[in-house]
């Protein structure tokens, strides 16, 4: 896999994966492939390598049961260490951590902010939210901002090299 393609991978798992396991499930310090699965299907996430996914949500046991074709050929201690050298604040690898990781890092990730996931509950308790409240992703102001200067950014492109490249 090339490198953008493994940093785009883990950086699903820890920012997107990792809320929608905690929203789903309540924070837990690992996850079953099964409950790993079922988030990756229903969001329709469709990651190069879902062997992160696994490596960095289940059990060691739990890594070595999931099929074959979907572990890859490397072993669990080598996607975790991927994982660590992209985004060394973590000290260690456990849900509960990455969620609580993600939702400091990333405020305007998908977890919506009525959700207190900084061990505000037990993870044998559902997390507290509110069932009338939009739970799709949002952007926010940040993300506004710079999808505008990313669309201004294009628009002044193409108009170079248009002026560049078209005769007068």
């Amino acid at each position: 896999m090339s490198f953008i393609g493994r940093y785009l991978t883990i950086r699903a798992c820890v920012r997107d994966l990792s809320q929608r396991l905690a929203r789903r499930y309540g924070l837990r310090d690992t996850y079953s492939p099964t409950e790993v699965d079922t988030v990756l299907k229903d969001w329709d996430m469709r990651l190069s390598q879902p062997a992160y996914a696994y490596a960095v949500f289940c059990s060691r046991a739990d890594f070595e049961r999931v099929d074959p074709g979907a572990r890859g050929a490397r072993d669990y201690e080598e996607y975790r260490r991927d994982v660590l050298s992209q985004y060394p604040r973590l000290a260690s690898l456990n849900g509960r951590e990455i969620a609580v990781f993600a939702r400091s890092w990333w405020p305007w990730s998908l977890t919506p902010s009525n959700v207190d996931l900084p061990d505000s509950f037990e993870p044998s308790e559902p997390p507290p939210v509110r069932r009338d409240i939009y739970f799709g992703p949002t952007l926010g102001i940040p993300g506004i901002v710079l999808s505008l200067l990313a669309m201004l950014g294009t628009v002044v492109l193409v108009a170079f090299l248009i002026a560049k490249y078209l005769p007068s």
